[in-house]
């Protein structure tokens, strides 16, 4: 048996000291994993608005799940997406600015009847029990609030809306109710 001997001055490490090739390596290797996780497993938000108040709040931060839903193409099908439900929260483009996140709760999938009357949501016909629902202020007449408050309606345009937008709500809407398209 060996006896037991301390390492000699000139056997014990040197610390290493990674040069800037390395460094550099390191920071591109972290930006690859990071883009990888925002595009295809999760993203998170900061909620601007308060519109979706009691349930999350303005500042309130969320982690969204993107490996579970997405789109049912061609690369979609190969994958375990699962499909959106009623009441499920969502995170969308907005669509007249696409660098705009909406947060929103679902309350129509494919091929429900949606009607708003009087701020009280329909889904094919029965209203829908929301106690979450905060109501903004009756005197606030902008044309979002026309829109939210009784929907759809087709008779009043708003800025920023191009013409093909009131054309394809005008195909799916039947006897004042919206119906959800695929």
């Amino acid at each position: 048996m060996k006896p037991f001997s301390s390492p000699s001055p000139s056997r014990h490490h040197q610390p290493r000291h990674s040069g800037w090739p390395e460094s550099i390596q390191w920071f591109l290797e972290i930006i690859v994993i990071s883009v990888f996780i925002v595009t295809f497993i999760a993203q998170a938000f900061q909620i601007p608005s308060e519109s979706m108040e009691n349930t999350l709040l303005i500042g309130d931060y969320l982690l969204v799940d993107k490996l579970h839903f997405g789109k049912t193409d061609f690369v979609g099908g190969a994958l375990p997406y699962d499909k959106v439900h009623r009441g499920d929260i969502i995170v969308f483009h907005y669509p007249l600015d696409p660098s705009v996140h909406f947060v929103k709760r679902v309350i129509g999938i494919p091929g429900d009847r949606i009607r708003l009357i009087n701020k009280r949501v329909y889904v094919n016909g029965v209203p829908m029990v929301e106690p979450y629902v905060r109501y903004f202020r009756p005197h606030d007449s902008s044309p979002d609030v026309m829109f939210r408050d009784d929907f759809p309606r087709l008779d009043h345009t708003v800025d920023g809306l191009s013409g093909d937008w009131l054309l394809e709500m005008k195909k799916l809407v039947d006897a004042g109710q919206l119906i959800v398209p695929e």
